[in-house]
């Protein structure tokens, strides 16, 4: 069956469309747009601004922090005393009251010092050494041996440096009288105040080799053997004493002349305190007073 309508007799046929045909127009609506992508991390759905509150938070508390600091930089002395003196009597420190020392405003904290702390000790050895010094000094004074014999007090230890000419016969180690000399006048002092002795020997750079002494390390050695062995035979205790030999290998002059070979050619006595305890070093100190 045909699909063209039939034309009924003597009617017209119907015009032809002949107008060309079109597309449909578009919508005037645009598209939505695509809903955006948020991670997670964006409580607020805001798009990544949640970041800022933590971070302001935190500078918060750095400036309180800094704020604090400020105000604890001047302490009232007489607070921080009483603090520290409850700390030391909860942490039960040995005997001595805790000295506060004032320090002007802007300073942190305020200097300790406690007379019960090794501080106090170490000022007590300190003293000691210093009062044997002078007694040594005067009887350098008196014999006339300042050219010869020198002392210093080089950190806990006090150096006596005799390099006197008379105190060996050439090339070899016993003690002339000078030296018995020497040794008498520092015996009180050494016993007095009971110091660790190291005696050291030292020789001058020309070479040695006898039945005796094969090299000046021998020499060095048995020179101070010798004044150490006098010592002892005289009453010094043994276990404070103590036997170097450096040889030629520790000079205090150029080995260049006489004179500075004379120099070098010496015995060293090093007292240094024989306890850290600083009672101990009180009760010697106390006892020199009187």
């Amino acid at each position: 069956m045909s699909d063209t309508p039939e034309q009924t007799p003597g009617q017209p046929p119907p015009p032809k469309n002949t107008s060309p045909q079109t597309a449909p127009a578009p919508s005037a609506t645009p598209p939505a747009p695509a809903p955006p992508v948020t991670s997670g991390d964006d409580d607020d759905g805001g798009g990544g601004g949640g970041w800022i509150v933590t971070f302001a938070d935190m500078m918060s508390l750095l400036l309180c922090f800094f704020v604090l600091l400020l105000s604890f930089s001047a302490i009232d002395a007489e607070k921080f005393r009483q603090a520290a003196e409850s700390m030391r009597e909860a942490l039960s420190f040995s005997g001595g009251a805790i000295e506060t020392v004032e320090k002007p405003e802007g300073s942190i904290s305020p200097n300790l010092r406690s007379k019960g702390s090794p501080n106090a000790g170490i000022d007590k050895d300190l003293e000691r050494l210093k009062l044997a010094q002078q007694e040594i000094d005067d009887y350098i004074q008196n014999a006339g041996l300042a050219d010869h014999v020198q002392t210093s007090i080089e950190g806990d230890r006090l150096k006596v440096v005799n390099s006197n000419p008379l105190n060996f016969p050439p090339g070899k180690a016993q003690l002339l009288e000078s030296s018995q000399q020497y040794l008498d006048a520092l015996l009180p002092v050494l016993q007095r105040f009971e110091f660790m002795i190291h005696v050291e020997g030292h020789t001058d750079d020309r070479p040695i080799e006898t039945v005796q002494f094969k090299s000046n390390w021998e020499l060095s050695a048995a020179r101070a053997a010798n004044f150490v062995r006098y010592l002892q035979d005289h009453g010094a205790d043994p276990e404070h004493l103590v036997v170097i030999g450096y040889g030629p290998h520790r000079p205090i002059a150029p080995n260049d002349s006489d004179e500075n070979r004379a120099r070098n050619r010496r015995i060293e006595i090093l007292l240094s305190p024989w306890s850290d305890s600083s009672a101990q070093a009180q009760a010697q100190l106390d006892e020199l007073a009187e």
